[in-house]
């Protein structure tokens, strides 16, 4: 499929649009200035028709004689049109076509083939008498051709400029604009954060732009650092056990052994792929991004923390104390994840204390509230928010086994599902987790998990 080239620029749009503006602007004044210059040309027609009527008015006043010869006198005085005298609705002197009007002023004769302008002055004597002048009623139009001719050369000339001077202007307006792209085109892909943008220009919208872009930058060069310490930390937790992997199988290939010895060996091997494969599961949910994690499905919190102790020792299980209250607590998404979410952190309860651990339920403001306790030596508040990282593990000073992405595992989830987690603050011993969900209407509940 050919390309196309057609795309236009955003300084050509803006050239256009000023273009387009300086035109309109250009368009209402010129019609403004003709509606004035139209309306002032046919006053002028009109009054110098009636001063031609006032003139003749005078010199008959003063020569009465010249009522006898009044077109030759018209002449004489510069007049050019019709000119009459009438008294009583008739024409006494001069032309004796021209209609008989009695009211002093101005008309444009109606229902004649050719409409005239006619303006009257009333005369001393005889009484009754006016001296009427006309002229061809076009004469206060002709001007309008000529007019219109102006307006449109104007207006060529107007749109003409207006685009020149606008594409300069509106380039000149984008150079900021053009520093940033370079300055992202140049921006490094291993380092965003060393991007190097151009200075402030005190221009609002460029300056939002840089700030944004800056701030973007900022939080990409972040997640590029997550993204790597992630792989690096992966990495490492998933060659430990593939390198204990490896040594057992070259020992056991290398030095005859008994049945029992192989056995052993090969219960090993199962344990550690066990603790292998637990681990890449949870790296890869980890690794889903949390668009793929959500659902419509609904789950039931209540029946998840009644089934906690099927899932563990019979001695693990003796230690759990579990309230999950008197509603189904049901939460919107896969109920397999929020089994991970309970099974992660009452693991890490049962792991880093000796005594009860307790899951309780409760409902506040439409979101269903989740609390696992334990009994332990608890979490310093400025190693609370680390602990949520991937790869960190527990600081109460006590190796424990584990690979550190459980509770990481626990927030990926809550957010994925539109809820929060954090640590309790104010426990004179042992650590509370909280986890807020928002509730779920129970017409879209799921079937009972196992069912």
């Amino acid at each position: 499929m050919p390309s196309d080239d057609r795309r236009g620029t955003l300084a050509g749009r803006l050239a256009t649009t000023l273009a387009v503006a300086a035109l309109v602007s250009a368009f209402t004044t010129t019609v403004a200035a003709m509606l004035l210059a139209d309306a002032l040309i046919v006053a002028r027609v009109e009054g110098s028709v009636a001063a031609a009527a006032r003139v003749m008015q005078v010199e008959i006043d003063e020569a009465p004689g010249v009522a006898d010869h009044l077109e030759q006198e018209a002449r004489t005085l510069g007049i050019d049109g019709r000119v009459a005298i009438v008294r009583d609705g008739s024409v006494v002197h001069g032309d004796a076509g021209l209609p008989p009007q009695s009211a002093v002023g101005c008309r444009v004769s109606e229902g004649a083939a050719v409409p005239e302008l006619i303006c009257g002055a009333p005369l001393k004597e005889p009484p009754g008498a006016m001296v009427l002048v006309a002229t061809p009623a076009e004469r206060r139009h002709e001007h309008r051709r000529a007019l219109l001719l102006a307006s449109l050369v104007v207006l060529v000339v107007v749109a003409a400029v207006a685009r020149v001077v606008g594409g300069v202007l509106s380039r000149r307006s984008l150079v900021p604009l053009s520093h940033l792209r370079n300055a992202v085109a140049r921006a490094d892909p291993r380092s965003p954060a060393a991007i190097d943008l151009p200075a402030p220009t005190g221009l609002e919208e460029i300056d939002a732009l840089r700030g944004a872009l800056h701030s973007l930058v900022g939080r990409l060069d972040e997640e590029l650092g997550r993204a790597r310490r992630f792989a690096a930390s992966a990495a490492h937790e998933l060659r430990t056990p593939l390198a204990a992997m490896r040594a057992e199988l070259e020992l056991a290939l290398e030095a005859p052994a008994t049945e029992a010895d192989r056995m052993h060996t090969m219960e090993r091997l199962a344990r550690t792929t066990a603790r292998l494969e637990t681990l890449t599961e949870r790296l890869l949910m980890l690794a889903t991004p949390h668009d793929a994690l959500v659902t419509d499905h609904c789950s039931s919190l209540a029946q998840l923390v009644e089934e906690l102790p099927r899932r563990r020792s019979a001695e693990d299980g003796s230690r759990l104390r579990l309230e999950p209250g008197d509603a189904d607590a049901l939460v919107r998404g896969d109920e397999h994840l929020f089994a991970a979410v309970l099974d992660n952190l009452v693991d890490n309860a049962l792991k880093f204390s000796d005594g009860p651990v307790r899951v309780s339920l409760s409902s506040e403001r439409g979101e269903v509230v989740l609390e696992v306790s334990d009994e332990g030596p608890g979490i310093p508040p400025e190693f609370e928010a680390e602990l949520f990282e991937p790869f960190h593990r527990g600081v109460t000073g006590r190796r424990r086994p584990g690979h550190g992405v459980g509770l990481a595992l626990v927030r990926h989830i809550v957010r994925a599902c539109g809820g929060q987690v954090s640590f309790v603050h104010g426990d004179v011993r042992g650590a509370t987790v909280r986890v807020r969900l928002p509730g779920a209407s129970s017409a879209t509940a799921a079937p009972p998990v196992g069912s």
